[in-house]
C-alpha cells in the first residue's frame, strides 16, 4: 500500500498546475469578453459553439472539483487514490484536448478578426494595447500553429497506426465503464460507510463532548475538593489526634481493667478459697453439732448414771447415819480417853472431805463462769462432764468422810440436783454445788489455811476457765460469720 502522504504531496502539486491553467483560462475568458466587446458581429456567429466549449469546460471543471473532493475525502485508500489519478489523468488529457481546441479556435477567431480588420473595421483607441498583445499572441500561436500541423502530420501517421488498436481500446473502454460503475457503486458504497462512520463519529463527537463537560464538571469539583482539602486535612489531623488520645486513654482503661480483672479474680480465688474454707468449716460444724448430739445424748445418760448414783449416796449416808449412831452409842459406854482420841480424829479427819469440797468448789467455780453466757456454747460438752465426775468425785469423798450434815438436807439438794439434770448443763454444777457447799459448810467451816489454799486455786482455775471460754468464743463467732456469709 502506498503512502497516503506522498500521494496527496503529487496531488497537491497537480492541483497547483491546474490552479496555474485555470488562472489562465479566465485570462483567456477576459480577452474573450473583450474580443465579444470589439467584434460582436463574430461573436455571435460562434456564440454557439463557444457556449458547448464553456459548458464541456464547466463539466469538466465540475468533474474535477469532485475530483479533488473525491482526492480529499478519500486520500486515505491507495487504491481509490490511484483510481483518482487515473481519472485525474484522463481529465487532464481531455482539459488539454479542450484547451488545444479552444486555442485553435482562437486562433480562427483571430484569423477572423484580421479579414474583418482587413475590411476597415475602425478599433476603438483604448483597446490598441490588447490588440498588440493580442498580435503578439497570435503571432506565438502561429509559430505554435506550425509547430501543431508539424505533430498532426506526425500524428496522422500515429493516428493510422491507432486505428489498428481502436477497437481493443473500445472494448478497454467498454470495460473500463464497467469498472467505473463499480468503482461508482464502490464510490456510493465507501460514501454511505462515510456518511455512516460520519454520523457515528458525530455521536460520538457528542458523547465525548458530553463526557469532555462531565469531566470539567469533575474537573471544577475536583479543583472545589482541592481547595477544600488543606481544611479536610487539618479535620483529618485533628481526627486523628483525637483518635490516637482516645487510644491512648482506652489502652489506659484497657489496662485498669486488665488490672482490675486480676485483682477480681484474686479475689474470687480468695472467695473460692473462702467458700471451700466455709464449706470446710460447715462440714466441721455439722461434725461438731453431730458430736454435740452425741454428747448432749451421754449427757443425759451420764445425768441418769448420776441420779442413780445420787440415790445409791443417800442411801449409804443414811446406812452411815445410822452407823456414827451406833459408834456414838458405843462411844458413849466406852471410857473418856478413847472418846478424845475419837473426837481427835475426827477433827483430823476432814481432810479428804475438803478435799472433796475443794473439787466441788472448783467444778461450782466452773459452772458459775460458764453461767454469764447464758448459752450452750460457752461451755463445751467435756466440761460438763468433768463438772460432773468432779461432782461425782466430791459425793464419793463426802460419803467416806467421818462427818456429815443433816441426812435431809443432803437427800433434798441431791433429789433437786437428779430432779434437773434432764433439763440442762447449767443444773448440774448448781446441784454439785449445793451439795459440796452444805457438806462444806456442815462438815469444815474452820479450816483457815485449807481454805486460803482453796481460794487460790479457784482463782487461778476461774483465770484459765475464762482464757478457754474467750477462745472458745471467737472460734464460734469465726464459725456463726462464715456460717452467714
Amino acid at each position: 500500500m502506498a503512502d497516503p502522504s506522498l500521494d496527496l504531496t503529487g496531488v497537491r502539486a497537480s492541483l497547483g498546475a491546474l490552479q496555474q491553467s485555470i488562472d489562465q483560462v479566465e485570462e483567456l475568458r477576459e480577452l474573450r469578453l473583450d474580443h465579444a466587446n470589439l467584434r460582436r458581429g463574430s461573436w455571435l456567429h460562434n456564440a454557439r459553439k463557444y457556449d458547448l466549449v464553456r459548458h464541456q469546460l464547466e463539466s469538466t471543471r465540475t468533474k474535477l472539483a469532485e475530483c479533488l473532493d473525491a482526492l480529499q475525502e478519500r486520500f486515505d485508500n491507495s487504491h481509490e487514490l490511484e483510481a483518482c489519478r487515473l481519472r485525474y489523468r484522463d481529465l487532464k488529457i481531455r482539459y488539454d484536448e479542450a484547451v488545444s481546441e479552444f486555442q485553435d479556435r482562437i486562433s480562427t477567431l483571430v484569423a477572423q478578426l484580421k479579414a474583418a480588420s482587413s475590411f476597415g473595421v475602425i478599433v476603438p483607441p483604448n483597446t490598441a494595447r490588447r490588440i498588440a498583445d493580442l498580435e503578439s499572441q497570435l503571432t506565438q500561436s502561429q509559430i505554435d500553429l506550425q509547430v501543431a500541423r508539424n505533430r498532426q502530420s506526425a500524428l496522422a501517421s500515429e493516428l493510422r497506426e491507432s486505428t489498428t488498436s481502436l477497437k481493443a481500446a473500445q472494448a478497454e473502454v467498454t470495460r473500463l465503464e464497467a469498472a467505473i460503475k463499480r468503482k461508482s457503486g464502490r464510490l456510493r458504497t465507501l460514501n454511505d460507510n462515510y456518511e455512516r462512520r460520519l454520523r457515528v463519529a458525530d455521536t460520538t463527537i457528542a458523547t465525548h463532548t458530553a463526557e469532555l463537560d462531565r469531566l470539567q464538571d469533575r474537573v471544577s469539583t475536583l479543583d472545589r475538593d482541592l481547595q477544600k482539602a488543606p481544611q479536610r486535612a487539618q479535620a483529618a489531623i485533628f481526627q486523628r489526634d483525637q483518635t490516637r488520645a482516645a487510644h491512648i486513654a482506652t489502652q489506659d482503661r484497657v489496662s485498669a481493667a486488665r488490672d482490675t480483672i486480676a485483682r477480681l479474680e484474686k479475689r474470687i480465688n480468695k472467695v473460692e478459697r473462702s467458700q471451700k474454707s466455709r464449706q470446710d468449716l460447715e462440714s466441721a460444724f455439722a461434725k461438731l453439732q453431730q458430736e454435740k448430739d452425741d454428747l448432749a445424748v451421754q449427757r443425759d445418760e451420764l445425768l441418769g448414771q448420776l441420779g442413780e448414783r445420787f440415790m445409791e449416796i443417800t442411801d449409804r449416808r443414811a446406812e452411815r447415819d445410822q452407823a456414827q449412831e451406833k459408834l456414838s452409842s458405843i462411844a458413849s459406854l466406852l471410857p473418856s480417853a478413847p472418846g478424845h482420841k475419837r473426837t481427835r480424829s475426827e477433827f483430823e479427819s476432814p481432810t479428804p472431805s475438803a478435799r472433796a469440797s475443794k473439787a466441788a468448789r472448783s467444778t461450782s467455780s466452773l459452772s458459775h463462769a460458764s453461767a454469764p453466757g447464758h448459752a450452750p456454747v460457752s461451755a463445751s460438752p467435756i466440761e460438763l462432764l468433768s463438772t460432773a465426775a468432779a461432782g461425782q468425785r466430791a459425793t464419793r469423798s463426802m460419803s467416806s468422810s467421818s462427818s456429815a450434815g443433816p441426812p435431809g438436807h443432803l437427800h433434798r439438794s441431791v433429789r433437786s440436783a437428779a430432779k434437773s439434770g434432764g433439763r440442762g448443763s447449767s443444773s448440774l454444777p448448781a446441784a454439785s454445788e449445793a451439795i459440796v457447799h452444805s457438806d462444806s459448810d456442815e462438815s469444815y467451816s474452820g479450816s483457815s489455811r485449807e481454805n486460803s489454799r482453796f481460794r487460790r486455786g479457784r482463782r487461778g482455775k476461774r483465770q484459765w476457765l475464762s482464757g478457754v471460754e474467750s477462745r472458745q468464743e471467737r472460734v464460734w463467732d469465726a464459725i456463726r460469720s462464715s456460717v452467714g456469709r
